[in-house]
């Protein structure tokens, strides 16, 4: 009976107890972690796979929004969360890692040690720090300083697509011991060659993708301490790249031993990546909503802008961007970025740019005058219009408002009703500004001496023809009588003036009949 109740005893102890398991896939360490992809996964495929699931590569690369809030403040360690590439927004807001701890002595200074590791697609901004005693160091863009001796937390807060993500880092600071050697065992640049990595001195994991051709990279590194030096086989070096995921690790050990490693994951593509998407499109004049979704964007700029720079962003590293001629002229200009992918597609992103016209201060008349007449001039007015008697031309004097600029009058000779003469200023960047000024004049005044000749014969005839017309008929004496007229009026065959009977020669021409 008492080994009964031991048994039971036991099994209750079993039942009551948190036993921790870890995660199905080894490629993480923090099972809650694992438990929000899982999650995430079978919120995306509509499955039910539970957390003894080991999630393959490919299915880890389809999970692009890693929601973990529901697991806030039960999430320790983010190992391999960088193997997600395909993650684009995640949130671990109420979560707060422990980063690397730093030892240094008063008035030196060291870089925090970030454990976060992220995707490729992923980046830390907004990034501030929070020390928990001021009095022991201070902190200025991740390099503490030591200020007096004893142990600080510092805390780290950033932003993740949006989402709130804090690390704490652990300091300690000892008093100046001239005997003792250095800890610092920090880079101060990481760079390769080919590849793309925004080196952050927080930062000691990093991720890039190379196209399939890039066989190699080259890596460049700078020690932040001359005492410091690189583990053998583990500094800067090139390094051979197989297909797929590449760990490239590299170790600094400082005077006192300590070794800080720096570990870059090279993605080296399979050669089919068809991304041919932009992430943004950054301008050297004016600001565009940019969307990897819009194609088309239209822009204005003033008309001191001759030429704009684009730098186009690929989303993948693997794809080209190529722009089109950026020079500007006035009016509408069209320019073309176009994205290649690694397999060959593309795809066109259009920027249309309207530069506005040039407005020239240099070409304005400063006075406008016309003998006999005002014209109640403003240099900003352009058309005028006034009546003028049976001048053939007028007397005007144009003064240009910069001695620089020319003037020249068209037009003013032989005025007419409607007549314009245009006054031309020219600047010295031949920019041309017209003034217009219409003439009016009665329809009498505007006739010259012959159009006055002809016009009143054409009266006449007119007068006559009405004449004959509407005379009043006499049937009879008509038929009774056999008469034929004749005009009494000779019309000359050169001009067609109509002359007296008896003259010989044209009043008008001088021609003989």
């Amino acid at each position: 009976m008492k080994k009964l109740f031991r048994c039971i005893f036991a099994l209750c102890l079993l039942c009551a107890i948190d036993v921790y398991a870890s995660p199905a896939n080894d490629s993480f360490l923090d099972d809650n972690l694992y438990k929000c992809i899982i999650d995430s996964y079978n919120l995306l495929k509509n499955e039910s796979k539970d957390y003894s699931y080991s999630i393959l590569a490919e299915e880890l690369n389809e999970i692009e929004n890693l929601d973990c809030s529901k697991y806030s403040g039960n999430i320790d360690d983010l190992t391999g969360l960088n193997k997600m590439l395909g993650l684009k927004t995640i949130n671990l807001s109420g979560n707060t890692f422990l980063g690397g701890s730093s030892n240094i002595k008063v008035g030196e200074n060291s870089k925090l040690k970030s454990k976060i590791t992220l995707p490729p697609n992923l980046n830390l901004t907004d990034i501030k720090y929070e020390i928990v005693n001021p009095k022991k160091a201070s902190v200025k863009d991740g390099v503490v300083t030591g200020l007096s001796s004893g142990s600080t937390y510092i805390i780290m807060t950033a932003k993740i697509s949006n989402n709130e993500i804090k690390e704490k880092y652990l300091v300690s600071v000892l008093e100046t011991n001239p005997l003792k050697k250095s800890n610092n065992a920090n880079l101060s640049s990481l760079t390769l060659t080919p590849g793309n990595i925004e080196f952050k001195s927080e930062l000691k994991k990093y991720t890039t993708i190379v196209s399939k051709e890039t066989t190699s990279i080259v890596i460049k590194a700078t020690l932040a301490n001359n005492k410091a030096s690189f583990v053998s086989g583990y500094g800067p070096r090139t390094v051979n790249l197989n297909i797929g995921y590449n760990d490239v690790l590299i170790k600094v050990k400082a005077e006192d031993g300590t070794i800080n490693t720096y570990t870059i994951g090279v993605v080296r593509s399979d050669g089919n990546n068809a991304n041919t998407y932009l992430s943004d499109l950054i301008l050297s004049v004016g600001k565009i909503n940019f969307s990897r979704d819009v194609f088309i964007y239209t822009l204005t700029v003033s008309s001191d802008v001759d030429k704009i720079d684009i730098k186009p962003v690929t989303e993948s590293y693997t794809s080209k961007a190529v722009v089109s001629d950026t020079k500007l002229k006035e009016g509408e200009n069209k320019i073309t970025i176009t994205v290649t992918a690694e397999n060959g597609s593309t795809k066109n992103y259009e920027l249309i740019v309207n530069k506005e016209e040039y407005e020239s201060e240099k070409n304005y008349l400063k006075d406008l005058k016309i003998s006999g007449y005002d014209i109640n001039f403003s240099k900003k007015k352009q058309n005028y219009e006034i009546k003028i008697n049976n001048e053939s031309s007028l007397d005007i004097l144009a003064t240009p408002n910069n001695s620089t600029a020319t003037v020249s009058i068209t037009g003013n000779k032989n005025l007419k009703n409607n007549s314009k003469v245009t006054i031309k200023v020219v600047d010295e960047d031949n920019k041309t500004r017209e003034y217009i000024i219409t003439i009016k004049k009665s329809l009498f005044e505007s006739l010259t001496y012959k159009e006055y000749i002809l016009f009143t014969e054409f009266l006449i005839i007119f007068i006559l023809i009405l004449v004959i017309i509407f005379r009043p008929k006499n049937n009879t004496l008509n038929k009774s009588r056999n008469v034929v007229y004749k005009p009494s009026n000779k019309v000359c065959k050169n001009c067609g003036t109509i002359n007296n009977a008896n003259s010989k020669v044209c009043y008008v021409c001088g021609k003989r009949f």
